[in-house]
């Protein structure tokens, strides 16, 4: 399988910027994994707050325990984050993962590495 191929399934499946170890470019993988992990942060913030209501409400009777009526409960329940916040937080997460799909795709296309190469052609 092409280089440029394995970084960009890396990417897309395991993590985003986990394709950047292949091509050994930690610096940029670690960026990538520490900024997904602060939006992630984000996120688990605001389905935590909106989940501990949900479930007082259901505890206290106010809401029945069914599968529309919590999907509704979400919706409605307000956020901790403000409606800017929340559209940058989700907005940075799938900007770092597009960014880190298509610059390691150009980062292996571009400039393949020879350390790289020589391992593939060990294993063969």
């Amino acid at each position: 399988m092409k280089l440029e191929y394995k970084v960009v399934l890396y990417s897309v499946l395991f993590f985003p910027g986990a394709g950047y170890f292949l091509l050994r470019s930690r610096w940029m993988g670690w960026l990538c994994v520490g900024l997904t992990l602060v939006c992630l942060g984000f996120v688990m913030f605001e389905a935590s707050h909106k989940s501990k209501i949900i479930v007082e409400q259901i505890s206290r009777g106010e809401l029945s325990a069914t599968v529309p009526a919590i999907a509704n409960a979400i919706k409605n329940t307000p956020s901790p984050l403000a409606f800017w916040q929340q559209w940058f937080v989700y907005g940075s997460l799938v900007g770092i993962w597009g960014i880190a799909i298509f610059d390691g795709y150009y980062r292996a296309k571009k400039r393949p590495l020879r350390r790289y190469a020589a391992t593939v052609a060990n294993r063969e």
